[in-house]
């Protein structure tokens, strides 16, 4: 996971990959914005292999043309692979029951991250990756009533178990004014080592809950 310093009256920008400073280059993501993910890494490389030194450049681009190349960063060790779900859609999740939507309501109450899913109480994510899972990261935003979800992990889809998350919680501040003055969010985070050979992530809510960000790091 990586991040660039955005260009002004850049409109996006084209990431490319190299396994040597000087190319051959290979173009990685274009029309990437700077904008849409707040306080957090950019982008992540998911075509990377593990094990590997890869070496990364940017190109800014608006309706006057593109930019000339960033400075190289690299070399960089591969040493997993991660899937990062910032819920700008439901693009990355493999399936999904129960009421779900993308939120960006009122942002100033979730310390400005911009997009959540939005989900009742018994709603359930779940993710896929190639490799085996070695850890997993979530963040969940609470409005009354905190309670954990429940997070599991299968290598087959259909026989599961139960992790045991750290849990990191916070009592975010109010806002002073406005249509949720004096209204308040309690942030958990949690993060859990996973058994190797599960290759599928589930999550299913046991209150209405809002998270902004769901990590699966794998091989």
């Amino acid at each position: 996971m990586f991040s660039w310093r955005g260009s002004a009256g850049a409109r996006s920008s084209d990431i490319e990959r190299a396994e040597e400073p000087t190319g051959p280059w290979s173009r990685l993501a274009e029309n990437q914005s700077d904008a849409v993910v707040a306080y957090r890494p950019l982008f992540t490389d998911t075509t990377a292999t593990p094990g590997k030194n890869y070496y990364y450049r940017v190109f800014a681009q608006n309706e006057s043309g593109v930019s000339k190349p960033s400075n190289v960063v690299g070399p960089v060790l591969i040493k997993q692979l991660c899937l990062v779900d910032e819920f700008l859609d439901f693009t990355k999740i493999t399936n999904q029951s129960g009421k779900i939507s993308i939120s960006n309501d009122y942002s100033a109450l979730y310390t400005e991250y911009l997009f959540r899913a939005k989900a009742e109480e018994g709603a359930s994510l779940s993710y896929g990756v190639p490799g085996s899972i070695n850890s997993v990261k979530i963040t969940a935003f609470f409005d009354k009533q905190v309670a954990d979800p429940t997070l599991e992990v299968s290598a087959d889809g259909n026989t599961y178990s139960t992790l045991k998350p750290e849990r990191t919680e916070r009592i975010l501040p109010g806002t002073p004014g406005g249509a949720f003055a004096g209204k308040t969010r309690t942030m958990v985070t949690y993060e859990c080592p996973v058994p190797a050979g599960n290759t599928r992530f589930k999550i299913t809510l046991n209150a209405p809950t809002e998270h902004d960000r769901v990590e699966i790091h794998h091989q």
